[in-house]
């Protein structure tokens, strides 16, 4: 598809490629409410850099490239709290329908139903109370990776106890 065709031929591939770009964003973000900004300020760039565009490359996998940046850059200057176990505890416990022991029941389902990988780097971070250097020494994965797949674990688990 060549981008520099004129607005129908941008528009028609804003239609055909924002679904990707929005599931590039999530995959690296997490984050539902940053999708559209990772989309909006993708297509800007395009907009932006069109100029300087290499019509002999593909106009798909440059736009993915921008839309990987961008998630990433999205995910490192969003300022989130770090949640972790022991603060989705004390924020359930503090529930007055919910008692300690059938709370720490629900924690230990909730960890037991994630897969082995996900279950490993919770008892590493939680559990052993190891740093993500170590726990990078101990898996091989890049302290990036240890960090989303924590936030994911973490999310999941938030779902699962919110949701008992």
């Amino acid at each position: 598809m060549r981008l520099k065709n004129g607005e129908d031929c941008f528009e028609e591939f804003y239609k055909y490629a924002s679904g990707y770009v929005q599931h590039i964003a999530y995959i690296y973000t997490f984050d539902k409410s940053l999708i559209k900004d990772v989309i909006a300020i993708t297509f800007t760039r395009i907009i932006i850099k069109l100029d300087k565009y290499d019509e002999s490359y593909s106009g798909f996998s440059w736009l993915c490239k921008i839309a990987h940046n961008e998630s990433i850059c999205m995910n490192r200057r969003e300022v989130r709290p770090e949640t972790s176990l022991e603060d989705l505890t004390i924020q359930l416990s503090e529930e007055p329908k919910r008692d300690s022991p059938e709370l720490l029941y629900d924690v230990e389902r909730a960890i037991e139903s994630l897969d082995e990988e996900s279950r490993k780097l919770i008892e590493y971070r939680i559990y052993k109370e190891m740093t993500y250097e170590q726990i990078r020494e101990v898996t091989g994965m890049s302290i990036g990776t240890i960090h989303n797949k924590l936030k994911k674990c973490y999310r999941i688990l938030k779902e699962k106890l919110s949701r008992d």
